[in-house]
């Protein structure tokens, strides 16, 4: 019996090494420096990335990231590959990051720029063959080339993995989705799943690059795993109510999922007209023909990774 238990025993602790070496390290950490993280930074095209003690989410510093369009930032380059293949085997697995943008109070010096090179040609799709990622859109599940005219203002990184295999991939990740600390730091995060190209990768990454859509500068202050399994769960903002024909009515709901992006989708059904659909968290809509309508909304998460979640109705009238 005591021969068992032993066995047992050392069963246990080699499945305890098993899962501990399984488990991410964070990308970047706000506790230590890069150099006793073994990363080194270098810009890419004009851009700058440099650890500076200008502010810091945790800790006394954080990287600052200067960017002017999406091909324009800086790379984190790792001295020993980060390995996230058992990170992605759990699809409530988001790479999160922690990022500020930098007002004009906050002073802007120099940082590591030039030699950073990531190809000028599109991200073919999959992540295969280690095909360069620019300026192309069209990456299946995250291209998102800037278009229009006048200014733009920094609301998006994007982000780029290079693996050890040599391929990459990339997520495009909205700052106006997630609401800023008392100090402005913003979290942020894509599904492992979700990152386009990152399923036909080894998934051990040596390289991190950040830009974003509009020139300025984002200070990084942690890059990590976070698991989220929270559910979708909301509500309808708005309740039965008795009409005239011709009232637009604002339809308002609000929904949590961690840290998930969510999308809101209107089901607007009468007995005598077809259904209509809209999207957004707020809309208006004009009851035009007198009848009842019954009123709901479906959130569901922007990848399509967690059970969507529908409301109950309302019910308005339209006389």
């Amino acid at each position: 019996m005591h021969a068992m238990q032993k066995v047992f025993s050392l069963s246990v602790l080699a499945l305890a090494a098993i899962a501990s070496s399984q488990a991410p390290a964070n990308l970047y950490s706000p506790s230590r420096t890069v150099k006793d993280q073994g990363i080194s930074l270098v810009g890419w095209g004009s851009g700058t990335i440099a650890e500076t003690d200008e502010t810091a989410y945790e800790g006394a510093s954080s990287l600052r990231v200067s960017t002017r369009n999406y091909f324009q930032g800086g790379i984190m380059n790792y001295a020993a590959p980060v390995n996230l293949a058992g990170a992605f085997q759990d699809s409530n697995n988001l790479l999160m990051f922690t990022v500020r943008i930098a007002d004009a109070s906050m002073t802007m010096g120099g940082g590591a720029g030039g030699g950073g090179d990531l190809g000028s040609s599109s991200m073919s799709g999959g992540g295969g063959g280690g095909g360069a990622v620019g300026r192309a859109g069209g990456v299946s599940g995250g291209g998102d080339p800037t278009s229009g005219t006048g200014p733009v203002k920094l609301d998006k990184i994007r982000v780029i993995l290079t693996t050890s295999d040599s391929k990459k991939s990339e997520a495009y990740l909205p700052l106006s989705t997630s609401s800023a600390d008392a100090k402005g730091w913003i979290r942020v995060g894509v599904p492992l799943k979700a990152i386009a190209g990152f399923a036909s990768t080894n998934q051990m990454v040596k390289s991190v690059a950040v830009s974003a859509n509009a020139p300025g500068s984002v200070y990084v202050g942690e890059i990590r795993i976070l698991n989220d399994a929270t559910p979708i769960y909301g509500e309808l903002l708005v309740g039965d109510m008795n009409i005239g024909s011709g009232t637009a009515v604002n339809l308002t709901a609000s929904g949590q999922a961690g840290a998930s992006i969510l999308k809101y989708t209107w089901s607007i059904q009468s007995a005598d007209e077809p259904t209509f659909s809209f999207e957004g968290q707020n809309i208006a809509y004009r009851f035009r023909k007198p009848g009842t309508y019954r009123v709901s909304v479906t959130i569901s998460d922007t990848n399509g990774l967690k059970k969507p979640y529908t409301t109950g109705s309302a019910v308005i009238t339209v006389n």
